[in-house]
């Protein structure tokens, strides 16, 4: 059993990403400084990530979008998100 558990410990070890490719895929951004209504690029992976923050106008007409919503790719409407 010790022997098992010793080889299946080191498979799963092996699988895990190294601890390099593991906090490249992590990014903190401060958005506190963001106003509401400003748009703002973080770069993650080389690739732009795209942040706004809605004002409450934008997220009233986004919500009126909702019904929509369960013929669009990402179909989770505004209220679940």
């Amino acid at each position: 059993a010790g022997l098992i558990r010793g080889g299946a410990g080191k498979l799963i070890l092996t699988l895990w990403p190294a601890k390099d490719v593991f906090a490249a895929g992590v990014v903190e951004v401060d958005l506190r400084p963001i106003r509401e209504g400003q748009n703002f690029v973080v770069k993650w992976r080389s690739k732009p990530v795209f942040v706004r923050k809605r004002t409450p106008e934008m997220i009233e007409s986004c919500k009126k979008d909702d019904v929509i919503a369960p013929s669009m790719r990402e179909t989770a409407t505004d209220a679940e998100r």
